[in-house]
């Protein structure tokens, strides 16, 4: 009673007290150095952790999953702020976190047993001021974009007291220090004080390349008049221009847009968003329509009271506006759209990842959320000819296509951890 009995093959041996304490001391100060380790900022290792074989619900194909999980917050300890993005420059892969931390590891890591994430230095705490962003409040890094050797990120910014908006900052990389200034900022906001209903989580942000133009993102914060508003950025996904930052409403009638993908070799931008009680959708982008929110949706109020101002009736096309190409009652938290290469297999055109509170699954015995959706169109993407899902099990906030490994990096916000997902016997 007084020791601790430990087996190794046929030996038994009895520490006694003496020695226990000692051992704990040892742990203790173990645990002491790793903490600091893990908060001195300089890195941050994500070590594999899990190692796993998943299987599509429909054509039952394998895929390896690893796991490299990382000593930040999870999700839910996090203040419901994202975990992280992903960029890659050159052989670096850039990972920013929620409220701003910058890291980069070589794509070579993952081919091993752990990540390197190397912290940069930026100067995002001279820029952004709202002490909001950085505790347990919902302002926080929206999304990142590489182009060449600069990166933008997208961030919820305080323009005057209580009142924000969606806007983009942009720094040259340097792995040694990210400077960043201000690329693109409008002076509308929306006004906590004068709302009822507010919510930052709606509030876009995704930032992809199309041609010589930036696609931006912006959700309507829960204002949903503004969506229809063509004098408003909010509810919108409007191109501007790299060089002289003139910009273009492409679309209107968004709700949160968050996921944008455009797939050069088809001439198509492909969005996803956020509907409100169900009614996540996945739609063509058409440059100058009208998407329908908060006229149409496939979703309820939350509430599931009726709105004459937002009545959600349930056809778009009748209403005037574009249907969707697909919608998901109920929500699955849906979040990024990214093409799939033909090399990584030419199945799917798209992978559509989740997000949602738990794994669930519908009447049709289909995953509700922190799945992959694998979508493949017809020839002009006006049709979805069929679709598979692969569960993932985890919060998935954005992905990235990896091409030196043929395999797809993930943000997953449950562990958390970087995911890495490659076709099995390939």
């Amino acid at each position: 009673a007084e020791g601790l009995k430990y087996a190794s093959r046929s030996k038994i041996k009895i520490y006694g007290n003496k020695i226990l304490s000692r051992e704990l001391e040892g742990i203790k100060k173990e645990s002491k150095e790793l903490k600091n380790i893990l908060l001195s900022n300089k890195s941050n290792t994500g070590y594999l952790q899990a190692e796993e074989t998943l299987i599509s619900q429909k054509d039952k194909k394998k895929y390896s999953l690893k796991k490299f999980y990382l000593s930040s917050l999870n999700y839910s300890n996090n203040g419901h702020k994202p975990i992280g993005y992903l960029g890659q420059f050159s052989d670096k892969i850039i990972y920013f976190s929620g409220i701003g931390e910058s890291f980069y590891f070589n794509s070579n890591d993952l081919k091993v047993k752990k990540v390197n994430l190397i912290t940069i230095p930026n100067n995002l705490k001279e820029i952004i001021f709202d002490p909001r962003f950085y505790k347990n409040f919902t302002m926080s890094i929206k999304d990142i974009l590489i182009l060449e050797d600069d990166l933008y990120a997208s961030y919820t910014k305080l323009i005057k007291k209580g009142c924000h908006n969606t806007s983009i900052l942009k720094a040259k990389i340097n792995l040694k220090e990210l400077k960043f200034k201000e690329f693109f900022s409008y002076d509308e906001c929306i006004d906590k004080s004068l709302t009822t209903e507010y919510n930052a989580h709606q509030s876009g942000g995704r930032l992809i390349k199309y041609k010589d133009n930036i696609l931006f993102s912006i959700g309507e914060y829960r204002q949903r008049f503004l969506a229809q508003k063509k004098d408003s950025f909010f509810g919108k996904i409007i191109s501007i221009n790299i060089k002289d930052k003139k910009f273009n409403m492409v679309s209107m009638g968004h709700r949160n847009p968050q996921g944008l993908v455009y797939i050069k070799k088809d001439d198509t931008i492909l969005s996803t968003e956020h509907g409100p009680k169900g009614g996540d959708e996945v739609n063509k982008i058409e440059i100058g329509k009208n998407y329908g929110w908060p006229i149409a949706s496939y979703g309820r109020h939350s509430d599931d009271k009726f709105r004459e101002d937002s009545p959600l009736l349930k056809s778009h096309k009748k209403n005037g506006f574009v249907e969707p190409l697909k919608y998901f009652v109920p929500s699955i938290g849906i979040s990024q759209i990214i093409e799939v290469p033909s090399r990584f297999g030419d199945d799917y055109n798209v992978f559509v990842t989740s997000m949602g509170k738990n794994l669930k699954f519908n009447k049709d015995k289909e995953p509700v959320g922190r799945t992959i959706y694998q979508l493949k169109f017809n020839s002009d993407y006006s049709k979805i000819e069929k679709e598979d899902s692969l569960i993932i099990y985890e919060r998935m906030r954005d992905i990235m296509y990896i091409s030196n490994l043929n395999g797809f990096l993930m943000v997953l916000e449950n562990s958390p951890a970087l995911g890495f997902l490659t076709l099995e016997n390939q």
